[in-house]
C-alpha cells in the first residue's frame, strides 16, 4: 500500500496559498499572541540586543506555544457566536411565511442547521471572515 506523498513544489504552493488566507495572518486574530507582544513593548528585553539575546531562549518558545492557542483555540472558539448568529439569519430567522410553509420547513431546516453552522464555524476559524 502506498503513501500518498505530495512533491515539495506541491507542499510550498499549499502553504503558500494558505498563508495568504488563513485565519491566522489577520492581526486580530492572534489575541493572545498580540496581549504578550504588548507587554514586552517598551521593557529593556525588546529594546536592547542583550535583553532580546536574554530573552529568546524564553521568548521563543512561549510565543510558539500562544501562536499554537492563537490557531487551535482561541480563534475557533470566537468563531462560535459569529457561526451561530449566520446560521439564525439564514435559516432561522423569522419571515414572511405562512404556518402551512413553516411546517413544511421545519425538519429541512433542523437537519440543515448543525451543517450550516459546523460548515460556516470551520470557514471562520481557518480562513478570514470579514
Amino acid at each position: 500500500m502506498s503513501k500518498l506523498r505530495l512533491p515539495p513544489v506541491a507542499l510550498i504552493v499549499v502553504v503558500l496559498l494558505c498563508s495568504v488566507g488563513c485565519a491566522f495572518t489577520k492581526h486580530d486574530n492572534r489575541r493572545l499572541l498580540n496581549y504578550l507582544d504588548s507587554q514586552a513593548e517598551g521593557t529593556w528585553v525588546a529594546d536592547t540586543t542583550a535583553g532580546r539575546i536574554t530573552g529568546a531562549p524564553i521568548a521563543i518558545p512561549v510565543g510558539a506555544a500562544a501562536f499554537a492557542l492563537d490557531v487551535a483555540v482561541i480563534q475557533p472558539v470566537c468563531a462560535v457566536p459569529p457561526a451561530a448568529k449566520d446560521t439564525y439569519d439564514l435559516l432561522w430567522k423569522p419571515r414572511e411565511l405562512s404556518a402551512f410553509r413553516k411546517m413544511i420547513l421545519f425538519v429541512p431546516v433542523v437537519v440543515a442547521t448543525p451543517i450550516v453552522f459546523v460548515s460556516d464555524w470551520a470557514f471562520r476559524s481557518l480562513f478570514e471572515a470579514g
